[in-house]
């Protein structure tokens, strides 16, 4: 009993020792700091003098850092320093929390900036100290002021240090392979590491590259918010990974490569997953470090300030670094003259002995005396002319090699990509921003925001300071207010906003702003949204018409196309489901295809007769892939797509075999039945809100009809099965759109007897506003909220609406994002509506 007694009491006293340790160490760090003040108003900052470790300490492991703070402006100098990208981490636990000394007092660090610190210190060696500047030492954590102070500087420290180490993490031995073949596939050229390309089997093969995609560049660091602005406003930087090290241009080189071969030269989406599944790097992950090279490279940055001993090859002093690259190019070639003289030399003595070989063994070919007769040399004749086609192939292919040695692999990328002009910059910058905050992740929300306002300022836009206190959809606001003041283009954000599927269950959570995107939690039309770029579709928009209201509104002018009449049910991903569950959500997406497709053919196939069966069909494989119709091919069974794989004639072979399944099992009573379950459905959703998910739930009243169309859809599926071709798109489609999270709707054209199909939102329902307007790429969902007083003075009614989400209505979205607007409504009339 004492024992079990005095426990309380024990860990009460071990309470207070660590509240007495934590407040005698907080009072350590704020007289550390202290010591050490920043004034904001001159621009100052913190750099810590990383010292070597002292005798004593030299072979302790693991090592004690050291090191001394120092103060500096960047209004009286421009000071000397090295820049630290890394992320956190979590801090470990005492005892073995990593510190650093610095003038006496232990400052805790997490183990990640420890490895890096480290490692550092053994790249500068043990003799000399490292002047660094590292934002958890740097910068006073428990000071949120200091903190809120210091990031509007982070355009300044980045973009003035000396050169900024991107730290990666611990190193190991597929990290350090990786690190290796980047080096060698930058300046040699090689496609593959040989451990990809010796593996005994397939398997194999999957394995080792899965291991490299791991191993560098798909690490935590690529993923986090701070980083990418980090990365961009660089100047010089040093990639290092473990005891690795790579500099930023063999990276860039290694990146482009590998981005060029992988992803350049396949067909269709089955292509890309298989050549993926052994190459080093996923496609996604190379697309988003070439995004970011992209940015970093078109980033204009102006010689002003500190800047001012940057060259500009170009003569323009706000060129970005790809713009002075091409015009240094352009005026002393890629490499020196000499060696382009040797180079070229040895090609042409290469070219010219092939030739006279050709030549000469051709005319020994002539003087052989069987060639006189027609039977006898037509086929030496033939042969002679394959392997001269066969010799000049390969003879092509030992000059690309020899070029590639001379002069580096695939740098072409960087011409077609580059600049001229400010709305092309700006373009590519807002692209870059859109991507970041839509893919990065942060510990806060808020820092989504607050992570991009170096690049802004580079920019020349002109950020709102960064303020904690605000909630989360205030400070998203009050950045895509500023995104819009500085350039008109940025109204394509609105095309990631919309109305979740939480907000629709709740009707009373109105505190979002359904116009302005909630990059912290997913987007509702991420399927869509991603594959429109600002810089490919700029030029081709009708214009930007809209105005900021306050606080949170915004009117937008555009034109009504039509509205939303059918909505089908959300389709179920059926990859880890078994037994009876799989069979039920089989038999419900099934049915839910089934619906939209004799629904479509009853009011809209039969309503226009002048459209044939053939026409109806390629409409709903246009919709089920997002595909956008190319003006240049007239059959119908040919697409054009926002990606490079244009050809899908094996999945509309798939498409058309399962619809011929399915009108031959057909009955006058489905559509009935289908449209009892689908009021049945949508009463319970009024209810308990949308459903998110199948398997379908019917009401009681609803069960006979319920197995009566599971039974059917029992035998379509055990027909489908023995379809290979129709079972796999049936099965591969169905997963895709729940993965997308959409589902498919039928729409009336305003003003017309007509009707389309498009996809759309979860959150999509009947009776919401398709809505077009320029500097949008997409349609818009627009969903009309209700109100008995005008919203603004001046416009017609009641014109409060919020935002869905962004939606795909075939023949509404042309190829590259065009927007018929004026070919199929007229320029007769504008319409205007509040966003709230």
């Amino acid at each position: 009993m004492h024992g079990a007694a005095s426990r309380p009491q024990l860990d009460s006293m071990e309470q207070q020792q660590r509240s007495s340790d934590n407040t005698s160490m907080k009072e350590s760090l704020d007289a550390l700091y202290s010591r050490f003040p920043l004034t904001p108003d001159t621009r100052s900052i913190r750099l810590l003098e990383l010292e070597a470790p002292p005798p004593s300490h030299e072979s302790s492991f693991p090592p004690q850092l050291h090191g001394d703070l120092r103060v500096v402006s960047f209004e009286d100098s421009r000071p000397s320093f090295i820049a630290l990208s890394y992320v956190w981490g979590g801090k470990r636990p005492s005892p073995t929390t990593r510190t650093i000394v610095c003038h006496g007092v232990h400052v805790d660090i997490t183990e990640n900036c420890y490895a890096a610190l480290c490692q550092i210190r053994r790249r500068h060696g043990y003799t000399t100290p490292a002047t660094l500047w590292v934002d958890s030492i740097c910068i006073n954590q428990e000071n949120e002021q200091e903190k809120l102070d210091q990031i509007p500087l982070m355009q300044h420290i980045f973009s003035l240090a000396q050169s900024t180490y991107v730290w990666l993490g611990h190193g190991n031995d597929r990290s350090d392979l990786a690190m290796e073949y980047l080096s060698q596939l930058a300046r040699f050229g090689r496609q593959l590491p040989l451990r990809i390309c010796t593996a005994p089997d397939a398997a194999t093969a999957r394995a080792e590259s899965a291991r490299y995609r791991e191993a560098v560049l798909d690490r935590e660091w690529i993923h986090r918010s701070w980083t990418f602005q980090e990365l961009i406003l660089a100047r010089h930087l040093v990639v290092l990974c473990g005891t690795k090290e790579i500099s930023w241009e063999e990276l860039i080189s290694a990146i482009s490569l590998m981005a060029q071969n992988s992803m350049g030269s396949f067909k269709t989406m089955a292509e890309l997953e298989e050549t993926a599944a052994s190459y080093p790097v996923s496609p996604s992950v190379l697309a988003h470090w070439q995004s970011m090279i992209d940015l970093w490279l078109g980033l204009p940055r102006p010689s002003n300030g500190f800047e001012s001993s940057r060259i500009h090859v170009s003569g323009n002093r706000k060129s970005s670094l790809r713009d002075d690259i091409i015009a240094y190019w352009d005026r002393f070639g890629d490499s020196p003259l000499l060696f382009r003289l040797f180079h070229w030399t040895v090609a042409a003595i290469g070219l010219i002995s092939a030739i006279g070989a050709w030549a000469y063994l051709t005319r020994v070919f002539a003087q052989i005396q069987v060639l006189t007769s027609f039977r006898a040399g037509a086929p030496v004749v033939l042969v002679w002319f394959v392997m001269t086609v066969l010799a000049g192939i390969q003879t092509r292919r030992l000059y690309l090699v020899w070029y590639g040695i001379g002069f580096g692999q695939g740098q072409s990328w960087l011409r077609d990509s580059a600049t001229a002009t400010e709305t092309l910059q700006a373009a590519e910058a807002l692209d870059g921003i859109r991507a970041a905050l839509r893919e990065r992740i942060s510990t806060q929300p808020q820092d989504k925001a607050f992570s991009i306002s170096g690049i802004l300022q580079t920019c020349g836009a002109s950020p709102s300071p960064p303020d904690y206190s605000l909630a989360t959809t205030e400070t998203y606001l009050t950045l895509v207010k500023d995104l819009l003041a500085w350039r008109p283009e940025a109204l394509i954000m609105l095309m990631d906003a919309g109305i979740s599927t939480a907000c629709i269950r709740d009707p009373s959570a109105t505190e979002t702003i359904s116009w302005v995107p909630d990059w912290s939690t997913p987007r509702p039309s991420a399927w869509l949204t991603s594959r429109y770029r600002l810089n490919n579709t700029y030029d081709i928009t009708p214009g930007y018409d809209y105005q900021l209201l306050d606080p949170s509104a915004v009117l937008l002018a555009g034109t009504f196309s039509g509205t939303v009449m059918w909505v089908s049910q959300p389709f179920a991903p059926t990859h880890h489901l078994k037994g009876a569950e799989l069979r039920l959500a089989l038999a419900a997406n099934l049915y839910t295809l089934h619906f939209w497709h004799l629904t479509i053919f009853k009011n809209l196939f039969r309503a226009r007769r002048s459209d044939t069966k053939e026409t109806w069909k390629t409409r709903q494989f246009a919709v089920l892939e997002g595909l956008v119709r190319s003006p240049n091919n007239s059959r119908p069974e040919y697409w054009h797509i926002p990606e490079d794989f244009p050809d899908r004639r094996d999945d509309f072979q798939g498409f058309s075999q399962l619809l011929e399944i399915l009108d031959n099992l057909s009955r006058p009573s489905d559509l009935n039945d289908y449209q009892s379950l689908h009021d049945s459905l949508a009463l319970d959703d009024d209810d308990n809100g949308p459903s998110s998910s199948s398997p379908l739930l019917p009401e009681a009243t609803t069960e006979a009809i319920w197995d009566s169309v599971l039974s059917k859809m029992a035998r379509a599926i055990s027909i489908l099965r023995r379809n290979r071709k129709a079972w796999r798109y049936f099965f591969k489609t169905c997963n895709q759109l729940a993965l997308d999270q959409r589902n498919l709707f039928i729409m009336s054209i305003n003003a017309y007897s007509d009707k389309l199909i498009g996809s759309g939102p979860l959150s999509l329902a009947e009776g919401d506003s398709i809505f077009l307007s320029g500097g949008i790429p997409t349609p818009m969902a627009l969903r009309m909220v209700p109100s008995s007083e005008a919203y603004l003075s001046g416009t017609r009614g009641d014109n409060r609406f919020r935002v869905v989400g962004a939606v795909f209505v075939h023949t509404l979205t042309g190829e590259d994002g065009r927007l018929p607007v004026g070919s199929v409504f007229g320029n007769d009339g504008r319409d205007h509506v509040v966003l709230v």
